[in-house]
């Protein structure tokens, strides 16, 4: 009997619970059938495939794979509340904290420069106008419509520190304003953007002349 044979003829018979290849050769034949337990399963030393059929009910298999689903659908419903949560929480954390600082900013008398200005003095953030970055941000160089030409520092969306050293800049630099320290000329805080203009120092900082 072939494979396909001694299937059919296990169907047939309700105590039939598993079938195999008798026959373990490559191409072999012939039908071996189990009724009841499962005894006298075989285990050979040699490394040879067989494969043993076994017969099961249909509410079982189909059971299992309900579990599964149901399983699978509690652990993604799980990990995505727990992202939704997470994200929740940095979304009101971050929307917390500009708040409180949009109303500390606001409190202090600084000129406000409108988003449009700021972009065309700098030519819309060109690289050509860049003048260093750092854990704050990207500072450009531009030039205002007055020909006064100024030094734009724009805070990092993706800055994990840089709000609250932009909030200490604006606090301490506009009570310590002095003939030898840069000048602050304002600040623009218009939508997500946050950006401190200063006056620009064509030689640089002190620190080029003192370390060189």
């Amino acid at each position: 009997m072939s494979l396909k044979e001694c299937q059919a003829e296990c169907l047939k018979n309700c105590s039939c619970m598993a079938y195999a290849n008798s026959d373990i050769r490559e191409g072999g034949s012939g039908c071996f059938m189990w009724f009841g337990d499962l005894i006298d399963i075989q285990e050979f030393s040699e490394r040879k495939e067989r494969y043993i059929y076994m017969r099961m009910a249909a509410a079982e298999l189909n059971h299992n794979k309900k579990t599964t689903l149901v399983l699978i659908l509690v652990i993604s419903l799980v990990c995505g509340m727990l992202i939704l949560g997470f994200l929740i929480f940095r979304l009101i954390k971050k929307r917390e904290s500009k708040r409180a600082f949009d109303i500390d900013v606001k409190d202090i008398e600084l000129p406000m420069f409108d988003l449009s200005t700021v972009t065309n003095a700098t030519e819309n953030f060109s690289l050509t106008n860049m003048l260093g970055e750092g854990g704050f941000g990207i500072v450009y160089k531009g030039k205002l419509p007055t020909g006064q030409e100024i030094a734009v520092k724009r805070l990092s969306t993706n800055s994990g520190q840089g709000l609250q050293e932009f909030r200490s800049e604006v606090i301490l630099i506009s009570k310590l304003q002095h003939r030898n320290l840069v000048w602050l000329l304002g600040c623009c805080l218009e939508g997500d953007e946050r950006m401190l203009i200063y006056e620009y120092m064509p030689n640089k900082s002190l620190d080029n002349f003192i370390f060189g």
